[in-house]
């Protein structure tokens, strides 16, 4: 799990399987096993951090379903909570949507350094 270098929201995280998977469909047994525990761990430093549940988009990325191959395609999951600080919503303002370039008020480190330290 990492956060991204240029995030949408203050708290955002995106997760990978240990190896190259195009999709969801492609995950084995131990691929789904291993995500999921990822997943439940990141989701759980996450409520730490925030002091109980966080509002939060979970989007799948992952290979088009256009019927090519798509050799580069690599599954993640990326996690954006919708909150900038405990109770308080991160609102995306007109100028960034009109614009397409996202403020957000704290550096990536930062944010990876709290979710590291929410045991």
């Amino acid at each position: 799990a990492w956060v991204p270098e240029a995030p949408l929201y203050p708290y955002a995280l995106r997760l990978a399987p240990a190896r190259h998977l195009p999709d969801l469909g492609a995950c084995g047994p131990a691929d789904r096993r291993a995500l999921a525990s990822l997943l439940v761990s990141v989701a759980g430093r996450v409520e730490r951090f925030f002091g109980g549940p966080a509002p939060y988009f979970l989007w799948a990325h992952q290979r088009p379903v256009d019927g090519g191959d798509w050799p580069s395609a690599h599954l993640y999951l990326e996690i954006n909570v919708v909150w900038r600080a405990p109770g308080v919503p991160r609102y995306v303002a007109a100028g960034e949507l009109g614009s397409g370039i996202f403020f957000t008020p704290q550096e990536p480190e930062v944010t990876a350094r709290r979710l590291r330290e929410a045991r």
